[in-house]
């Protein structure tokens, strides 16, 4: 890495990082090497599946809320299917003779379960914006700047990488 990225990426202020992320996140041109590797010589992975596994959830929960977006489709999804099952509840009342006592209870179970899914997830997406704005993360990268054609240092053009 050239040293204005590493410079950006010293200056984040987050303490867990997924450094792999944020090269990718701070914008600059990056180039793949590409080169053979070789198998190890001796020795075994000091890396495991359980290691491995825990650096890919840090990868899905450093740098995204997707989760919690995919918690607050299902919340939807499950008060749609609530509707779907309140009018089975309801037909089973009218027309198949259930237990006395069944449909009230489904009833109110339905109905408090869905707005509580829903009320969780609305609360995740809160935790959600909460997570992000915590990171401090700057809303821009500043590649380079350049003087001014008057030469003037206080006007100076910059190349931005918005992030």
């Amino acid at each position: 890495m050239k040293r204005n990225v590493v410079d950006v990426l010293i200056s984040m202020p987050e303490a867990h990082r997924f450094v792999r992320g944020l090269v990718a996140w701070i914008g600059f041109v990056q180039v793949p090497i590409t080169y053979d590797r070789h198998a190890r010589f001796a020795g075994r992975s000091k890396y495991p599946f359980l290691k491995m596994f825990a650096l890919s959830l840090d990868a899905i929960t450093a740098f995204a809320t997707a989760p919690l977006r995919i918690m607050f489709l299902v919340a939807v999804l499950g008060m749609g299917l609530t509707v779907v099952l309140l009018g089975w509840t309801l037909y089973s009342y009218f027309f198949l003779n259930a237990v006395r006592g069944w449909s009230s209870a489904m009833t109110v179970f339905l109905f408090f379960t869905s707005v509580q899914l829903f009320a969780l997830a609305v609360i995740g997406e809160y935790v959600g914006r909460i997570f992000i704005e915590s990171k401090r993360r700057p809303m821009y990268v500043v590649r380079a700047t350049y003087p001014s054609e008057a030469g003037a240092s206080a006007t100076n053009a910059t190349e931005v990488s918005a992030q």
